[in-house]
Formats: structure tokens, sequence, C-alpha cells
């Protein structure tokens, strides 16, 4: 193995099996691009990386019970392609307001919409407004995602599961930031109690 071959498996092996999905940009500080490039081809080919789409690779994991490798996870190749949260849907089904499930996994993504098939499964990255992206390193982020799913079919139910969800930081963040006219007064209502 090249130095730069070593190092790039070090590094992916602290992560862990099956942890990431990685390209060539996570390893540009261990050697040029075209080094970088050459190393991840020969470590596709000695079997110690897996090469899952085109510029996309992985350290898989084995399943012992089916004995083979463990498909890589639609969040990784997700954040692998700089997505930087699941859809509005995700988070709203994840704070128990709705039900309903995306068909294909949905992503938000500072960059271009755009799907990309991995596999035999199809991940999609949607393009999310600047005032949404202010929200992405603050725990208010589903809430404000599941309020923008919501839209006018707020009711006291989800107000109330959402509410149970709100902490202090959290009401601090959705009071600090800028949101469309139609989210200010469901988040007026949600951070009423929240001291």
């Amino acid at each position: 193995m090249t130095g730069i071959a070593l190092k790039i498996m070090n590094r992916v092996a602290r992560h862990g099996r099956g942890a990431r999905v990685y390209t060539a940009a996570h390893f540009r500080d261990l050697g040029s691009e075209g080094a970088v490039w050459q190393a991840l081809s020969r470590l596709e080919k000695a079997g110690k990386l897996r090469r899952i789409a085109r510029g996309l690779y992985d350290y898989p994991r084995h399943s012992k019970l089916l004995d083979t490798a463990v498909p890589a996870s639609a969040d990784a190749v997700a954040a692998a392609l700089g997505a930087v949260a699941k859809d509005d849907l995700a988070a709203a089904n994840a704070l128990g307001v709705t039900t309903a499930v995306s068909v294909r996994p949905a992503y938000l993504t500072a960059g271009q919409s755009r799907v990309r098939e991995i596999g035999n499964r199809t991940i999609e990255l949607k393009r999310a407004p600047a005032w949404l992206l202010d929200f992405r390193r603050t725990a208010a982020m589903p809430i404000v995602q599941a309020l923008n799913w919501l839209g006018d079919d707020l009711d006291d139910d989800a107000v109330e599961k959402l509410r149970n969800s709100m902490t202090p930081n959290i009401a601090r963040a959705l009071k600090s930031k800028r949101v469309p006219n139609r989210l200010r007064e469901p988040i007026r209502v949600l951070t009423l109690a929240v001291t």
C-alpha cells in the first residue's frame, strides 16, 4: 500500500465499517487530487474499499447472517453528497406530527436539487431555502422543518407534540432567526410557555 492509500485506510478505519461514505474531497489534505483518486482506485481493486457509485466509496460492513456486504446507508450516502438534513416530511414524522413517510429517501442540501441513483436505490437532494439553512446547526431545525411541512395543517395535537420537544435553547433559536411570515405565529405559540 502506498503512503496515501495507507493514510486513507487509517482514516477510514478510525470511523469503522459502514459508518460513512467517502469522496475524494474527504482526503484532499493527503495529496494531490490525482494521487488521491489513484489511491482510492487501488484500494477498491484490492478489496479494501467498495465503490458504491461514481466517486463514492465506503468501508463496507459484512453481514454474517446474509454472508454479504451490507449496502451503504442512505443517510451516509446523502451526507457524502452534501446533504445537511433529512427533508421536512422526515422531520415531521420523527417528531410524531405525521405518520406519513417518503417513498424514497429525501434530504435537504445547500447545493442544487438532484436525484442520484445508488445501486437499486434513489436518493433525492432538495435545495433548502436560505432561511431554513440558518437553522442547520441548531436543535430547532427539526421543529422548523415540521412547521414548514405542516403549513396550514397545524392543529392542537401537532402543537402539543412539538411543544413537548421544546427546550429553552430551541425556543431561543426559533426566536432569533428569520422565518417566513406564515411561520411566525406558530413559532410564537410554541415558544409562549418555554422560558
